[in-house]
């Protein structure tokens, strides 16, 4: 594991994708209350670097339901120097596969300070393990625009409707 479980650990086999991120539907994934609460934030526009909150998921399932809707396929991880020379890869991983991956990983950022307290030894893979805040992830084959539709007619989907006028 590489500290927050993507990689060798959690995340486990994988094949590396080719993405343009100029094209490509692309959103990242923050996490206010593991997968309970996920801020869901995209660019304005694909090509651009102007961000926008889309929404907040409430749960695992409506979390699976907008990866789905949205054709997400894979998971994007930074490496390198983060502000001068960053490195992306993009790696293939069904929706499924990914929550249920974040599912693993929130585990055992739950666990690790029971057994803790238990006065449990952690293993190495513990003692560097680090929760989680986000994840960017993409699709590799749906387009910037039709994804942020899709996406944002997810979340219009989602609204509770406004109650009738009683007349």
């Amino acid at each position: 594991m590489d500290g927050n479980g993507i990689g060798r650990g959690v995340f486990g086999r994988y094949n590396v994708s080719m993405l343009n991120p100029k094209t490509n539907l692309r959103m990242f994934l923050t996490f206010l209350d593991g997968l309970n609460k996920v801020k869901v934030i995209a660019p304005r526009h694909p090509a651009g670097l102007e961000l926008c909150i889309m929404g907040v998921v409430e749960s695992r399932d409506d979390l699976l339901d907008l990866l789905d809707t949205a054709a997400v396929d894979n998971f994007i991880v930074c490496s390198g120097d983060i502000l001068f020379r960053p490195n992306f890869t993009a790696y293939e991983h069904s929706p499924k596969l990914i929550v249920q991956d974040l599912e693993k990983l929130f585990q055992i950022a739950d666990e690790i300070p029971l057994k803790i307290l238990r006065g449990e030894q952690l293993t190495e893979d513990e003692m560097s393990f680090t929760p989680l805040t986000s994840l960017h992830v993409c699709s590799s084959s749906v387009d910037g625009v039709e994804g942020l539709k899709r996406v944002h007619e997810w979340f219009e989907s989602k609204k509770a409707p406004a109650p009738a006028d009683r007349a």
